[in-house]
């Protein structure tokens, strides 16, 4: 049985020098203490590394709960006898003048504008951002904008959509994302306000002013980086689907653009789903198996935070006064949240359609003013099954023992080492006198990421004193 290095009395000094480097110098003992023997318990893997009696939790995915969603909807929406989808959509294109308009964006524009009038029969308005006179202001511009969409679309059963392409920009120091008509953003023409808007400052209408779902979609750079922590109770849903992850830059306009790849998902989900209904995460997804897009990768973020409902497109039936007649106007007042729990961890459609049937029924019997059922999230319980362990005190144990049986089997290759595998054993401070790795040919310890030197002062005998000696440069 290896014997046991203790060390004691450490103390760790520094001192700045006049070059800017920080010296650090530690010092103490150490004493070497046999140890006892331990019994060896049971390894709790197998010799393949597998754990047969660990069960991990099925854990339900976004992509399961995003089809398991419009499942539930068509056929609750079937069985209470009301419109599936929403009673108007409408979309807000906001790109930047041609004149200034650095990336060139109006023929994509154009083919998107077209493709949701013709085959989704969304409304459409367009607004073009310009500094063409002394007194344009694109910031006045965007939220005048905003103001007067929500004011015309507003309404319960409709969908709001919000769509910039152009050039963007993050500001850490106000969280605030910029929109700009140009990459350099302190490019001022003469005689006109600079061509950028904080969206920060004018997406506030759409967040306080608006009774209806809301879907933002950013074709620029650093649009996830905005603050997605908006707290609200209300039934809405407000989604943004950006073309980037978080501090990723995006694509210009071409073959290879988010909206390039957003178009030909939205027409692919429109053909598969035969005209019926897909949901934002199937389509964010959808754009990111896109080979054009595989090195950036779309987000769709909750802006409320609360990841529990993706909004559904889809194509308008009817004419929009036959919409109107068909949905409960009546404004909704309050929500009932229940929880179903379950044996199983995945619904069939067949079972989605019988509990919908089920529930359709027991609302209509009350005669309680139920406008509809929405379905919300299914996810697993986050158990983990233990078969043959009887409970996981039994697992926490199988680990200590094993971890014990490693330390056992630890020799004295050095006294640095057992020095420092006892110091972490303690929780006290490791220091490490001899392992060093090379990174780029700069050598640093196995301790810190921090550029240092060290030297190490050994003495023999039972009673073992050290110091260690390391620099740095002063920047972190």
């Amino acid at each position: 049985m290896a014997p046991m290095i203790k060390a004691t009395d450490l103390k760790v000094s520094s001192k700045q020098g006049q070059d800017g480097k920080i010296d650090f110098e530690a010092s103490g003992s150490a004493t070497i203490e046999p140890t006892s023997p331990r019994r060896r318990q049971p390894s709790l893997t197998n010799g393949n590394h597998e754990r047969p009696d660990v069960v991990l939790p099925d854990l339900v995915t976004e992509e399961e709960n995003s089809k398991m969603q419009i499942s539930w909807n068509t056929a609750m929406c079937a069985e209470m006898k009301i419109p599936l989808g929403y009673q108007e959509v409408a979309v807000l294109i906001i790109k930047w003048a041609d004149a200034i308009d650095e990336l060139e964006c109006s023929k994509e524009v154009k083919e998107l504008k077209e493709l949701f009038e013709a085959k989704f029969h969304y409304s459409i308005e367009v607004i073009e951002l310009n500094t063409d006179t002394p007194r344009a202001r694109p910031q006045l511009q965007l939220e005048k904008g905003l103001i007067n969409f929500v004011d015309a679309h507003n309404g319960p059963h409709n969908l709001l959509i919000v769509y910039y392409t152009g050039h963007g920009s993050f500001t850490y120091k106000t969280e605030e994302l910029k929109l700009h008509a140009s990459s350099d953003i302190d490019e001022i023409p003469v005689d006109a306000h600079p061509a950028f808007a904080v969206w920060n400052r004018a997406e506030n209408s759409l967040i306080e002013h608006s009774d209806c779902d809301m879907l933002s979609i950013f074709d620029c750079c650093y649009a996830s980086n905005i603050f997605k922590n908006v707290q609200r109770q209300d039934p809405r849903t407000y989604e943004m689907l950006t073309a980037s992850g978080h501090d990723k830059p995006t694509q210009a306009p071409g073959p290879k653009s988010f909206t390039r790849a957003l178009i030909t998902s939205l027409s692919k989900l429109l053909e598969e789903s035969e005209g019926g209904q897909f949901t934002t995460r199937q389509l964010c997804e959808s754009i990111n198996v896109q080979e054009a897009r595989k090195k950036f990768q779309s987000q769709i973020w909750s802006r409320f935070k609360r990841y529990d409902r993706h909004i559904q497109l889809g194509p308008l039936k009817n004419s929009p006064e036959d919409r109107r007649r068909e949905f409960i106007q009546d404004q909704t007042r309050s929500l009932l949240t229940l929880s179903l729990p379950l044996t199983v961890s995945r619904l069939s459609d067949e079972e989605i359609k019988t509990l919908s049937r089920a529930l359709a029924k027991a609302a209509k019997d009350s005669k309680l003013p139920v406008k509809r059922v929405d379905w919300r999230k299914l996810r697993s319980s986050g158990r983990t099954s233990f078969s043959g362990i009887t409970s996981a005190h039994g697992v926490a144990r199988k680990w200590k023992n094993q971890h014990d049986a490693r330390k056992r089997a630890r020799t004295i290759d050095s006294p640095t080492r057992a020095i420092r595998e006892e110091m972490a054993d303690n929780e006290t401070q490791t220091v490490d006198l001899e392992d060093k790795r090379t990174d780029g040919g700069r050598e640093q310890d196995a301790l810190s990421p921090i550029k240092r030197q060290q030297t190490a002062i050994w003495t023999g005998g039972k009673g073992l004193g050290f110091s260690q000696k390391r620099s740095t440069n002063g920047q972190g």
